[in-house]
C-alpha cells in the first residue's frame, strides 16, 4: 500500500549528495507523483529539477533528457 508508506527523511537527507529530486514536464502538475515530489522536496529543503517530457522524457526527448541529467549532477 503506497498510501501507508512513510519516507525516512533522515536517510534521504543523508543521501542528498548522491540524488536529485526530479519531476516530469510542467504538463503533469496535477498528477500525484508531481505533487508528491514537490512535497518531499519542500520537507527536505531541496530544489526540484524539472526534466522534459513528463513520465517518459528519456524516450520522447532523449537528448534534452540527457542534457538535464548531466546538468542536475554537474557533469
Amino acid at each position: 500500500m503506497m498510501a501507508a508508506y512513510r519516507l525516512n527523511f533522515d536517510a534521504l537527507k543523508a543521501a542528498m549528495t548522491h540524488m536529485r529530486l526530479v519531476i516530469g514536464g510542467s504538463t503533469a502538475t496535477q498528477e500525484v507523483g508531481y505533487q508528491g515530489a514537490l512535497a518531499v522536496a519542500e520537507r527536505l529543503g531541496q530544489p526540484v529539477v524539472e526534466f522534459p517530457g513528463n513520465h517518459a522524457g528519456f524516450v520522447n526527448h532523449p537528448l534534452e533528457f540527457v542534457a538535464s541529467l548531466r546538468s542536475a549532477f554537474g557533469l
